[in-house]
């Protein structure tokens, strides 16, 4: 698994107007950081804003989107990236449960070689790609449900979120 690839997908014009405008205008103003954040509005209009959990001053957008202690506290982040985690546990699960069926690679048939002169009859379609190799050894772990269960391997760790800088 890699992330290659992921920055040439190619986004259309029909993809564009199939997102709801809404959604765009925020991905949109999230990245270019206009959003009407409180240290934004003070920089626009001079007036002193506040976060609307923990009261913190001029706080920036990555405060309200991923840093503000009181939304942490509450659960908001968790909720958040529960729905994301919910969501791509369901596509994985169903590439596991693909590749669980397939017969694995020292079952497959032989390659059928054509001898000097020989016509082939058909030619054998080239196997797509996919994310797992088959076999039955794939399973899945999932942090949902505050389940909370890490693989040594992964990491070991007493915070409640990922590191932020």
């Amino acid at each position: 698994m890699s992330w290659g690839g992921v920055t040439e997908r190619p986004l259309s014009w029909s993809d564009l107007w199939k997102i709801p405008q809404a959604r765009l205008s925020f991905l949109v103003r999230s990245t270019y950081d206009t959003l009407p954040c409180p240290r934004n509005l003070h920089q626009w209009f001079g007036a002193e804003e506040t976060c609307p959990l923990c009261s913190t001053t001029n706080a920036s957008l990555g405060h309200i989107l991923s840093g503000c202690r009181t939304a942490l506290s509450q659960g908001r982040y968790r909720w958040r990236h529960d729905l994301v985690l919910r969501k791509l546990a369901e596509v994985a699960e169903s590439c596991r449960l693909e590749a669980n069926s397939r017969p694995s690679a020292s079952a497959r048939r032989p390659i059928p070689f054509t001898r000097a002169g020989e016509n082939i009859i058909t030619p054998r379609q080239r196997e797509t790609a996919r994310l797992l190799s088959p076999g039955s050894e794939w399973s899945m772990r999932v942090d949902l449900g505050r389940q909370l269960q890490f693989p040594r391997e992964i990491a070991q760790t007493s915070l409640n979120r990922p590191f932020t800088p």
